[in-house]
């Protein structure tokens, strides 16, 4: 007997609760993890650099970024402080070597690991952190362009019935999207949570999705019936949705982004 949790508000969960054979149907792989992947060791590093700084990630980026800051967007003066703080690299260092200890043999054997790969790591934990955060950035800055520059053209009154029309939906959407990275409503299930967001950037350790696939938005169709109402629930989704209802796809525009989480890269 199988028994499976599906969430509410979930596109992923509540495809296969329609289609339970899939769940259950064909031959399973055994798990497999190469606990010598760098890219692994260094997220686990980071972590353990994290929980000793006592760094709190908040919910959303927002808690992070000065957003006053345009188009900068800086880490606000705590994280900075925690970045920059000497004392919390060397606890890292204590916990990361005695993490690290279980599979020193099998660290000595890859050829990218050698006796000053951890402090190396732990000294670009601010360039690391940073660069993690600039996808989020990109994304912000994109929307509140978008977000001016329509505002301009419906208080444009040489322009036409049509171009403004135009203009109100693109500037909802970019209102949707800022949603989407700040506000959204179960922001814990979205990829921009914060923790869930670090994770898909490989600054922090993921659980089963893959890092690094193609993201997008996409605003979805809206319908009355409560059948799928899932896709609906929001004006937007990002790419996992294209995988469970290929007709709500519109002719508007899309913000494409290269690295997110996607729910369907690991099939």
């Amino acid at each position: 007997m199988v028994f499976t949790y599906c969430t509410i508000g979930s596109p992923h969960d509540q495809y296969y609760f329609k289609r339970p054979s899939l769940m259950v149907s064909g031959a399973v792989t055994p798990p497999r993890i190469d606990m010598t992947n760098e890219d692994l060791v260094r997220s686990h590093v980071q972590a353990i650099w994290l929980a000793e700084s006592g760094l709190s990630l908040g919910v959303s980026l927002k808690d992070l970024l000065d957003l006053s800051d345009d188009p900068k967007l800086s880490v606000l003066d705590f994280v900075q402080d925690a970045l920059n703080s000497q004392g919390n690299r060397s606890k890292a260092k204590l916990k990361a070597q005695a993490a690290l200890s279980d599979i020193e043999t099998e660290l000595k054997q890859t050829d990218w690991w050698n006796d000053g790969w951890l402090d190396s790591v732990l000294s670009q934990i601010d360039l690391q952190f940073n660069q993690s955060c600039e996808r989020w950035r990109n994304l912000y800055r994109a929307a509140m362009n978008q977000l001016e520059v329509q505002h301009k053209i419906i208080k444009d009154a040489s322009r036409s019935t049509q171009d403004k029309h135009q203009a109100e939906r693109l500037y909802q959407e970019a209102k949707s999207q800022l949603e989407l990275l700040t506000e959204a409503e179960n922001i814990i299930q979205s990829d921009f949570y914060s923790y869930r967001y670090f994770a898909s950037e490989g600054f922090l350790p993921g659980y089963s999705f893959p890092r690094l696939p193609l993201s997008a938005y996409i605003p979805a169709r809206r319908i009355r019936s409560q059948d799928d109402e899932f896709l609906s629930s929001r004006v937007s989704w990002q790419f996992q949705s294209l995988a469970l209802d290929p007709l709500f796809i519109t002719k508007a525009p899309a913000t494409l982004s290269t690295r997110s989480t996607c729910p369907f890269g690991y099939r």
